[in-house]
């Protein structure tokens, strides 16, 4: 498991984060770390098999689909 110290270089270093079962349900854990993700400048790309869109972004059904 990594540290909290290694999450943090990886997360210092990344500017873009897929978000996997992201969605924008309002109270839902993955929408508070979402928002708290694009409001720190991050690129996100939301992945959900169903959803066409989440935040306002396009979402993608799974990871191999990602630009």
């Amino acid at each position: 498991m990594l540290s909290f110290t290694a999450i943090r270089d990886v997360l210092q270093r990344s500017r873009s984060i897929a978000i996997v079962g992201a969605k924008d349900k309002a109270g839902q854990p993955v929408d508070r770390v979402g928002r708290y993700l694009l409001d720190k400048g991050y690129t996100i790309f939301p992945v959900h098999p169903v959803r066409k869109t989440v935040w306002g972004l396009t979402a993608y059904p799974d990871l191999a689909s990602l630009p």
